[in-house]
């Protein structure tokens, strides 16, 4: 067990890959993408392009990683391979087309105003502050139970394999397979700036987004304003994590259904819109919440639509759908077959096979009408409640003015953004109420609040004052808050602290494996009782839960059975109270007559997170 590195070599290393990643993820995007958002001098079309093209080149990576995890092939070269190509692509369009992207980064080709640039340089300081925080040797739950893990195993392997002991081993999970190649090539440093590079793609297309559907630059600036005031997004960022992936392909998901709508229901269109959904479900089980909701919002506006033949609808909505299964159906036929369940292991009353998975936590307000309403205040001033991580008071001070000011009558585009907006925060609020959850909601509601905002602003001059005031404070606040909490790791990426040291402190899976690390011969394997972190413990290790039993059920084998035939020699269990550390009531009676053991260490470890008592067994 050993630390990930740190430091400005590190730092170096992986921003150098990460940069040619980029312009292989462009190159092999624009290929499929070309000219999508139209042929245009006007920057915001070329950025719309640019920006499009690496989302959709970040997805074929993702394709290319697992074809050839399939045929069990992971190593280097294959990650070298896809860099070469894409570099390759690049160059020939260079030459083929002259095409120059350099005006697009040049401060002159935008005159922008003193509060333009304002933005822009928060932007600017909150990209890079993340950017760095990336880099530091990894910490959080999910990252170390599976997102990372999962990478880290299939290097291991050597191929896209199933882990029949691990639920989340069949859970779709494209964004893995960079991860993967970031294991591969360089390590955890690389793999979070794939992570990272969701949080300003989505801001870049919102405030894209902005020019494009409303026509109105100062909507733009507003709505990027307010994207970047919501410190859930940036803290997430400097994690491997999947749900800003989710927020950005479902961004893109919804606005190239809108075009497929607005161009008549065109095949090349609808075979973007495929790709897109397909990148959304591919990213996570739970994007199939929203896929479903667009799906339902379009179906509606097809059913109102008479410009354009039932045929041609129904035949270009089939294309999206086929293409949309064709690039991530495989994910969740995978776990068909092996499981019975194609979303193993939810659902298990529909499919018959899983079990009751505990998803949502402690930290849930119950889902009353009163608290409900109650939601906007809750959001922002109950961060705890919600998991920790702050969605920020300043959207939702905005949002009501949305209901005051906008035409949802006139203006289509205000209609159903709004309508989907709400659909997605409800079906939130009665699925997970987990603030992370909530950020595919983000770039709809900055925009709408932007609307608004502008509309307000048109009153009279002493009420432009006043707003301005509060809104310049409530931004800075927010900005401060954004760039504070990826501060801190910092030192860790810099290499001002030790890896070691800093995950000893603030890691404990990692700090109990330093201290347990004497009494552990090599090649032995330990079987956690009641911890899923197994990022940074030793090959073959185990954690204990509902899937391990499912498993067993379904061999008909007993957990003592599994147990020898997987030859464990350690138990490891951890407590915030010491009189519970016992291995026998997680093994049954039939565990306490069938095995024995010799206590081997006994001691607590403490992070900021919690305080922790730990001990291990030699079994036999």
């Amino acid at each position: 067990m050993s630390a990930p590195g740190s430091g400005p070599l590190v730092i170096l290393q992986a921003s150098g890959f990460f940069v040619l990643f980029c312009l292989a993820f462009f190159s092999t995007g624009r290929v499929v993408l070309g000219d999508y958002w139209g042929v245009s001098e006007r920057p915001s079309v070329a950025l719309l392009n640019l920006l499009c093209s690496v989302a959709i080149g970040l997805f074929l990576f993702s394709l290319w990683m697992i074809f050839f995890g399939a045929l069990g092939w992971w190593h280097a070269w294959a990650v070298y391979a896809f860099l070469g190509v894409g570099i390759s692509l690049l160059i020939l369009r260079r030459r083929e087309t002259g095409e120059d992207l350099g005006p697009l980064f040049r401060t002159e080709t935008y005159a922008l105003s003193r509060w333009e640039w304002a933005i822009v340089l928060f932007f600017t300081i909150l990209a890079g502050v993340t950017f760095i925080a990336a880099q530091a040797p990894v910490i959080g739950n999910d990252a170390l139970v599976y997102h990372l893990y999962f990478p880290r195993w299939y290097v291991e392997t050597g191929g896209f394999v199933y882990e029949p002991t691990h639920a989340r081993s069949l859970w779709p999970s494209f964004i893995g397979m960079a991860y993967t190649a970031a294991l591969l090539v360089q390590g955890t440093a690389l793999a979070t700036l794939f992570s990272w590079l969701a949080a300003p793609l989505t801001a870049g297309l919102t405030f894209l987004t902005g020019i494009y559907l409303f026509r109105d630059r100062a909507v733009s600036f507003l709505a990027l304003g307010l994207f970047l005031a919501t410190p859930v997004v940036w803290m997430q960022s400097v994690y491997p994590y999947t749900d800003n992936a989710v927020m950005l392909y479902l961004f893109l998901s919804y606005l190239a259904a809108w075009i497929w709508k607005i161009r008549g229901y065109g095949f090349k269109d609808a075979f973007i819109l495929g790709l897109f959904l397909a990148a959304l479900v591919s990213a996570k089980i739970f994007g199939l919440i929203p896929a479903v909701l667009l799906a339902a919002l379009h179906l509606w506006g097809m059913l109102r639509s008479r410009s354009v033949s039932w045929r041609k609808k129904s035949l270009s909505s089939f294309l999206a759908v086929v293409v949309c299964l064709v690039f991530s159906g495989f994910w969740y036929g995978r776990s068909y077959i092996l499981t019975g369940n194609p979303v193993f292991p939810f659902l298990s009353a529909w499919f018959g096979s899983g079990f009751e998975q505990h998803m949502v936590g402690f930290h849930i307000l119950p889902k009353t009408l009163l608290n409900l309403l109650l939601l906007p205040w809750n959001l922002a001033y109950r961060v705890d409640v919600f998991g920790g991580e702050p969605l920020g008071a300043l959207p939702l001070m905005v949002l009501p003015l949305c209901f005051f000011f906008l035409d949802f009558k006139k203006n289509e585009r205000v209609r159903w953004m709004m309508f989907f907006t709400t659909a997605l925060a409800i079906a939130w609020y009665y699925s997970i109420q987990h603030v992370r959850f909530l950020i595919p909601a983000l770039p709809y509601g900055c925009l709408l609040a932007a609307l608004a905002l502008r509309r307000w602003r048109e009153k009279p001059d002493f009420l432009k004052k006043i707003t301005t005031v509060v809104l310049v404070f409530a931004a800075c606040a927010h900005y401060a808050l954004s760039a504070y909490y990826p501060l801190k790791f910092w030192k860790p990426a810099l290499g001002l602290i030790p890896a070691d040291d800093y995950l000893i402190k603030n890691e404990r899976s990692f700090a109990v494996l330093a201290k347990i690390r004497p009494h552990l011969k090599p090649g032995e394997k330990i079987l956690f009782l009641n911890e899923p972190r197994l990022f940074y413990a030793p090959a073959g290790t185990v954690c204990l839960d509902n899937t391990v039993l499912w498993m067993c059920r379904q061999r008909g084998i007993s957990l003592i059975d599994w147990i020898r035939e997987s030859r464990f020699r350690y138990l490891l269990a951890w407590d915030k109270d010491p009189a519970k550390l016992d291995w026998k009531p997680y093994l049954g009676p039939e565990g306490a007559l069938e095995l024995r053991s010799r206590e081997l260490a006994t001691d607590r470890v403490t992070t900021p997170e919690e305080s922790l008592y730990f001990k291990l067994w030699e079994i036999f």
